[in-house]
């Protein structure tokens, strides 16, 4: 079953199967960019995938790449896989 993310200035949004997580942006701490989705990572080994494929165009990529880049303050570009 899909989970539906919502991006809002505050954080994200994510509901699934009946539960709601948000997450503040000041709660990530590290942003890495691969071909098919972004990692924002909370803590070294606690991330949380956005697959590029959820979004419905190539602007709403890049502008959440800008959002979690500013929220984060690191970012990586990677080839994974």
């Amino acid at each position: 079953e899909p989970i539906e993310v919502t991006v809002r200035d505050s954080g994200l949004i994510a509901d699934e199967r009946g539960t709601r997580t948000e997450v503040a942006w000041s709660r990530f701490v590290r942003f890495r960019e691969a071909e098919n989705h972004f990692l924002l990572y909370r803590s070294a080994d606690l991330y949380t995938i956005v697959p590029k494929r959820g979004f419905s165009r190539v602007a709403d990529i890049e502008a959440f790449r800008e959002v979690a880049q500013e929220a984060s303050h690191v970012h990586e570009t990677v080839e994974i896989g």
